[in-house]
């Protein structure tokens, strides 16, 4: 990955997260064919527990660090991503944390006091609310959209929780006949 001094480190930032969704997918796509990719989901279920086991499947794709005494976002939420994505493999385009909940939520009508807890937390909680929120989605058979479910998690600490904003209108916004139709589900194992 190469880039030009034109391009921002916001862009470096989202090639590298792409990349490292695009390889989790990857291992999940090919896990039913490759022993290689099933061992590898099983470090990365580890990773759970201890997010640097995924560091083999998450550090090709990152950059030179620059660390002022801690790792940066996108090395920290990828090594906890890849951990999540090995306990929920499902993924589906266009699918927020909170669309995702609100499926949920129309087979149980019990979710939103959980939906609402992930959304007010601060980043300090955010990784134990979200390994039970992808764990839920797991149990539910609801799929998320990792790309943007990483993205959302680099931006949560924003002044202007825009993020959170957006979340919410993707759980209470009423459907009008559009549904999930245009979002394209990967079912990766």
């Amino acid at each position: 990955m190469t880039f030009t001094s034109s391009e921002t480190s916001a862009d470096l930032r989202d090639a590298q997260a792409k990349a490292i969704i695009d390889s989790l997918i990857e291992l999940a796509r090919t896990s039913d064919i490759k022993s290689s990719s099933r061992a590898a989901l099983a470090e990365l279920r580890r990773a759970v527990a201890d997010p640097l086991r995924a560091a083999p499947y998450v550090a090709p794709y990152l950059g030179e660090p620059r660390y002022d005494g801690k790792p940066e976002r996108l090395e920290k939420w990828s090594y906890i991503v890849a951990g999540l994505f090995a306990i929920h493999r499902k993924h589906s385009r266009g699918v927020s944390l909170g669309s995702a909940f609100k499926q949920i939520n129309a087979k149980s009508g019990s979710i939103e006091p959980r939906f609402l807890q992930l959304l007010t937390t601060d980043e300090r909680r955010l990784e134990d609310l979200l390994r039970h929120a992808i764990r839920l989605l797991a149990a539910n058979d609801v799929a998320i959209d990792w790309y943007r479910l990483l993205d959302d998690i680099l931006w949560w600490n924003s002044d202007d929780k825009r993020r959170q904003h957006q979340l919410a209108r993707d759980f209470y916004r009423e459907d009008k006949g559009l549904g999930d139709n245009n979002s394209e589900t990967e079912e990766t194992k």
